[in-house]
C-alpha cells in the first residue's frame, strides 16, 4: 500500500529590505527594497505619536526626511508593517 504524502502550503518569504541612514542632526534617509510586490506601511513616530505614514506598493522606495519640529531624530522610531498590520521592521534611532 502506497503512503500518502501531504505537502505543506507554499510560503512566501519577504524580499523586503529596509535601511535607515542618519544624514545629519535633523535629516535621515529611508530605503526600502519591496520587490515582492506586497503593500507595506511605513510609519515614523516621535515621543508624541505618529508624524508620518505612507503605503509603499512595490519596487524600491527611497526618501530623505527633514524633521524641523522634532527635538532630536534620536527619539524617532521607524516601523514597517504589512497591510494586515504585522510588523516586519522596527528601528529606534
Amino acid at each position: 500500500m502506497a503512503e500518502e504524502i501531504q505537502l505543506m502550503p507554499e510560503t512566501h518569504k519577504s524580499a523586503q529590505v529596509v535601511s535607515v541612514e542618519v544624514l545629519d542632526t535633523d535629516r535621515l534617509a529611508i530605503f526600502m527594497d519591496n520587490t515582492d510586490g506586497l503593500v507595506r506601511i511605513l510609519k515614523i513616530f516621535d515621543k508624541v505619536g505618529l508624524i508620518y505614514g505612507e503605503a509603499v506598493a512595490s519596487g524600491e522606495f527611497a526618501k530623505n526626511f527633514k524633521f524641523e519640529d522634532v527635538n532630536s531624530i534620536s527619539a524617532l522610531i521607524i516601523q514597517v508593517s504589512e497591510s494586515n498590520g504585522d510588523v516586519q521592521f522596527i528601528c529606534s534611532l
